[in-house]
């Protein structure tokens, strides 16, 4: 069987704490699709697909000098549970 291909495009991420310049919240947002996409290929329930006008994940707990691979690779986990916790209601 075909693994189903999953585009995740995030137009809007909302951050409270980390200052962000414009060009690491894009990386930050890159890598975020990115590890999204990798998760629900690996099958995180995809359950809850299709378009979100918001959602509400987990509070992320940061150390300072979090790089932004890490940070993004924290946040596709909180992502991915809100998602799977949503594809469940």
């Amino acid at each position: 069987m075909k693994k189903p291909v999953y585009r995740i495009d995030v137009d809007r991420l909302v951050l409270q704490g980390p200052a962000l310049d414009r060009s690491q919240a894009e990386r930050l947002r890159v890598l975020l699709e990115r590890g999204l996409a990798e998760r629900l290929s690996a099958g995180v329930s995809a359950e809850a697909g299709g378009d979100l006008l918001r959602l509400r994940a987990p509070d992320l707990r940061l150390d300072d000098g979090t790089t932004e691979a890490s940070m993004a690779e924290g946040m596709a986990q909180v992502v991915a549970a809100a998602l799977q916790s949503r594809g469940r209601d």
